[in-house]
């Protein structure tokens, strides 16, 4: 099995990152979802899956975030 078939799962800070948002975006966007009813696994707000696990918060990255990652990666540069 390849690493790349296995599911990523990012911290808020790392999605913020990602995305170029807040982390207060990302808290805000998860309480709407749960006022909205949406639960995993569907998407949320911004088409991202997240999940508690305890206190922790992670979101499930598929391969479109992963080339949001490299773009932005980039940028920098």
């Amino acid at each position: 099995m390849n690493a790349h078939e296995y599911p990523h799962w990012l911290s808020e800070r790392e999605v913020a990152r990602i995305l170029r948002l807040s982390d207060g975006t990302l808290r805000n966007w998860r309480s709407e979802d749960m006022r909205a009813g949406r639960v995993w696994p569907q998407p949320g707000r911004g088409g991202l899956r997240w999940k508690k696990f305890g206190r922790t918060v992670r979101y499930l990255v598929d391969e479109s975030l992963l080339g949001e990652v490299a773009h932005n990666v980039g940028d920098r540069g």
